[in-house]
């Protein structure tokens, strides 16, 4: 008989990886109604799927020079929907403005890199 490995094993074993070997943090979102928002997060829709308060609170802390508002214009550009566009492209897309910058009244860059105001 088979040895029946569910799809529910896989994604504790996962994500016991993440947070023993690379320490992420977890966060459960599960909610008894699937449109109930309660659930932890702190997103505006359970569509979201990047944690906005955390990914300012960390763009503001790489950052502490470029004006707030710089930086929230940059994160929209980043966590922007990309529903057109193919799912290689627009993983590509985000990718590229994570390693090159988002162009704005400021590049921001990695903390390696440097500012260049326009």
């Amino acid at each position: 008989m088979p040895n029946f490995i569910s799809e529910d094993q896989i994604e504790k074993a996962a994500v016991a990886l993440l947070k023993e070997q690379y320490g992420y943090r977890t966060v459960n979102c599960f909610t008894q109604d699937v449109e109930d928002p309660a659930d932890h997060s702190n997103r505006a829709s359970k569509e979201d799927v990047v944690f906005l308060d955390i990914l300012k609170r960390y763009a503001v802390k790489l950052n502490p020079v470029v004006p707030e508002t710089v930086i929230d214009q940059a994160l929209e550009k980043l966590v922007s929907r990309r529903y057109a566009m193919s799912p290689l492209l627009a993983n590509r897309e985000v990718y590229g403005l994570i390693r090159d910058g988002i162009p704005g009244q400021a590049l921001i860059r990695h903390p390696k890199g440097k500012f260049i105001f326009s």
